[in-house]
C-alpha cells in the first residue's frame, strides 16, 4: 500500500513539475515572442536597407550612364553643327549680304 502511495506522490510531483514548467513557459512565451519579433524586425530593416542601398547605387550608375550618353550626343550634335556651318558659311554669308543689299 505504501508503495502505491509513493507512486501516487511521485506521479503528483512529476505532474506538478510539468505544470510548473508549463506555467513558466506561458509566462516566458510573450517575452520570447517579443524578442523574436524584434530580431525579425531588425533583420527585415537590415535587408531593406541593403536593398535600398543597392537600388540607389544602381540608379546612380544608370543616371551616370545616361548623362554620359546625353553628353556624347550633345558633343556629336555640336560637332555636326560646326561642320555644317563650315561647309555652308560662305553660302550663308553671301545670302545674308544679298538680303541686306536688297533692302
Amino acid at each position: 500500500m505504501d508503495s502505491v502511495l509513493y507512486k501516487i506522490i511521485e506521479i503528483e510531483r512529476a505532474a506538478q513539475s510539468i505544470s510548473d514548467e508549463a506555467a513558466k513557459a506561458r509566462r516566458d512565451l510573450p517575452m520570447e515572442i517579443d524578442g523574436e519579433r524584434e530580431r525579425l524586425a531588425a533583420r527585415i530593416e537590415e535587408r531593406i536597407t541593403a536593398r535600398v542601398t543597392q537600388f540607389d547605387g544602381e540608379e546612380r550608375e544608370d543616371e551616370r550612364r545616361q548623362t554620359e550618353a546625353l553628353e556624347a550626343r550633345r558633343v556629336q550634335r555640336i560637332a555636326a553643327l560646326r561642320e555644317l556651318f563650315q561647309v555652308n558659311r560662305a553660302k550663308w554669308e553671301a545670302e545674308l549680304y544679298e538680303n541686306i543689299r536688297k533692302k
